[in-house]
């Protein structure tokens, strides 16, 4: 989670969801919505695979791994897409998002280290 910016967490159920704004070329602005995995998985084939049929099905912008390694949850919204019920259903569609996906991966897949 080293790449983030300054933002805001939300308290999100299942699963806390972290909010920003930022400024995209043009002048314009993006709010991001993301979360990430409680526990950190190592990145074999078989993950992979189930990370990318996940995301071809997933209700979110993005499902995919940063630069650490963290599987992260995000959808993004331009301001004129933006109103107080459009927000609370993208924060709530990403907390769910990962709390589904933590859930088939305990199923699916050995936990290999904690996350910092």
């Amino acid at each position: 989670m080293s790449e983030r910016q300054p933002g805001r967490f939300l308290v999100a159920r299942p699963h806390p969801v972290w909010v920003r704004v930022s400024s995209v070329k043009g002048g314009d602005e993006i709010i991001d919505v993301a979360t990430w995995l409680r526990e950190k998985h190592e990145l074999t084939p078989e993950l992979t695979r189930f990370l990318l049929e996940w995301s071809a099905r997933a209700r979110v912008g993005k499902l995919g791994v940063d630069r650490d390694g963290e599987i992260v949850v995000e959808h993004s919204l331009f301001p004129e897409q933006l109103g107080c019920e459009v927000l609370r259903r993208v924060v709530d569609i990403v907390s769910t998002v990962a709390a589904e996906i933590e859930h088939e991966l305990t199923r699916q897949f050995p936990k290999t280290a904690p996350r910092e």
